[in-house]
């Protein structure tokens, strides 16, 4: 629960900053502030016989900062996902809840009509996991993977200085850390047994809209 809590916080932090009145400001820069809302499907793929594929399908807030930076726009961003996610067995389903907290960075090459393609890199870290399900109980060890990711989008000023974005991201696990180790419970009474996977593959594909506006200088 505290992990969750501050997974929430953080990203309520970030929307924030990011959703800052600089209407008192003079001067605004070529960057652009985004707030996005997506929706994302996961899949885990196992190599092990007998482990069943894990499959999810959530929601994102990610707030990013793009430097413009003439014709590429270079992204910071850090993302809040709420995963729900299953994975069947003969015995019954496994059901999870997760929780991430992603940063990342991306270079996205803009053309004169708003469309763009990028690629970046990621951090995606599980912050809180729960569980509800009739089969065993998994719980999965807490780690860190890097991502890369492949972007498309467009995006289209709808009033002076402020845009509306959609974009599309595509993002395949380099490390493949999450889901390998953790333990599960049988129901038995006898207490949990560490486990240790070969994982295949794991990859998400995830679709957002936002709206951004022009930063102000701050005057430093």
């Amino acid at each position: 629960m505290k992990t969750k809590v501050l997974a929430i916080l953080a990203a309520a932090a970030l929307v924030c900053a990011f959703t800052v009145n600089a209407g008192a400001q003079t001067m605004l820069t070529d960057d652009v502030a985004f707030v996005k809302l997506g929706y994302s499907m996961m899949t885990v793929k196992y190599d092990e016989e007998g482990i069943e594929d894990i499959d999810g399908k959530g929601f994102n807030l990610q707030g990013e900062y793009n430097m413009n930076l003439g014709g590429v726009m270079l992204g910071f961003g850090l993302e809040y996902t709420y995963m729900p996610a299953e994975s069947d067995y003969d015995s019954g389903t496994e059901k999870f809840k997760f929780h991430y907290l992603t940063p990342m960075v991306s270079a996205k090459f803009i053309t004169a009509g708003g469309f763009y393609l990028g690629a970046g890199l990621a951090g995606k870290y599980l912050v809180g996991q729960s569980y509800d399900g009739d089969a065993e109980s998994s719980e999965y060890d807490q780690e860190i993977d890097l991502w890369a990711n492949g972007i498309i989008g467009f995006m289209t000023p709808i009033q002076e200085f402020v845009y509306i974005d959609i974009e599309a991201r595509f993002g395949y696990n380099l490390t493949n850390n999450q889901f390998a180790k953790g333990s599960y419970d049988d129901g038995s009474g006898s207490g949990s047994t560490d486990f240790d996977y070969d994982m295949n593959s794991q990859y998400d594909i995830a679709i957002y809209v936002g709206v951004g506006y022009r930063v102000a200088a701050t005057g430093f």
